[in-house]
């Protein structure tokens, strides 16, 4: 996903970046921006 977006020109604040604490752990978080300035956070939930 990360790659595609980028391709099409979105802006990214942040590369992909592991998360290492909490529910989360062993998954992804990656921040975009919208096209009205919001900042937007994806999360790739850890696998199993």
């Amino acid at each position: 996903m990360y790659a595609g977006l980028t391709a099409k020109g979105v802006r990214v604040l942040s590369s992909p970046v592991p998360i290492t604490q909490g529910a989360n752990k062993g998954g992804l978080v990656v921040y975009l921006e919208d096209l009205d300035g919001n900042t937007l956070e994806f999360i790739e939930r850890p696998k199993g």
